[in-house]
């Protein structure tokens, strides 16, 4: 058994990009309930802060200067933490901040987490009690497949030549995905299909209030598509 996925992408009409192993992070939900008499406006911007305050850059270099944390020391230079707060909202008597953060490893949601409870443990909220419900892996990180990224890239390559695909090389900081359900119970494999054309001036933003497609992509990928799972038909794994 296998499972696959195509989402379009701001990349040329036609190339699909992909990489084995972690394509898109998992994403952790962050609850914090404010409560008592004080000025909840000002606690839930302070409890937006920290949750936004975990946050690194993709790349981060081992010798950075953010704080002291040990745990920079041994970082990945790949690294990061995407994390903010989407809302805050009154919730009946109390306040409710609600965030998320992304990481690219275990280690980095584990830093993700304990700078959270840290960053809130040390706010001094005038008349205010804070509640915290940490959200582990509410979507799980989305894992490529490595065998059949390679072979589906092979196929595209057939077709296209080498122009046709784009291995990613990172994962992706800003996007999580629940196709990562799936593959946690078969092999999987995702594929960004670009639906971008320059020279129409079409650029195919995901998600944007002005996205658009260029239609000449969904020929290719139906193609490339059905050239994938024809394959994994006839062949089945090839482990």
């Amino acid at each position: 058994e296998a499972i696959f996925a195509v989402h379009s992408a701001p990349l040329p009409t036609g190339q699909f990009g992909s990489q084995p192993g972690m394509m898109l992070p998992g994403l952790d939900l962050i609850k914090i309930t404010l409560s008592g008499d004080g000025d909840f406006a000002a606690a839930a911007e302070a409890c937006s802060n920290v949750i936004a305050g975990v946050s690194t850059t993709a790349g981060l270099a081992p010798d950075h200067e953010a704080n002291d944390d040990p745990m920079d020391a041994a970082m990945d230079p790949g690294a990061f933490i995407s994390a903010g707060a989407f809302s805050s909202e009154a919730a009946g008597d109390d306040w409710m901040v609600t965030g998320m953060a992304r990481a690219s490893s275990e280690q980095m949601h584990a830093r993700a987490k304990s700078g959270i409870e840290k960053g809130l443990a040390a706010l001094a909220l005038d008349g205010i009690e804070y509640k915290l419900l940490y959200i582990e892996r509410a979507i799980a990180p989305m894992n490529n497949d490595a065998d059949l990224v390679a072979r589906a890239d092979k196929l595209f390559r057939s077709i296209g030549g080498d122009a046709a695909v784009l291995t990613l090389g990172e994962t992706t900081p800003f996007f999580s995905e629940d196709f990562a359900f799936f593959q946690e119970v078969v092999p999987g494999a995702m594929f960004f299909m670009g639906v971008s054309n320059a020279e129409k001036e079409i650029v195919g933003m995901p998600h944007h209030p002005m996205f658009v497609a260029d239609e000449a992509a969904i020929a290719v990928g139906v193609k490339n598509m059905s050239l994938v799972l024809l394959d994994f038909l006839e062949n089945g794994a090839e482990r």
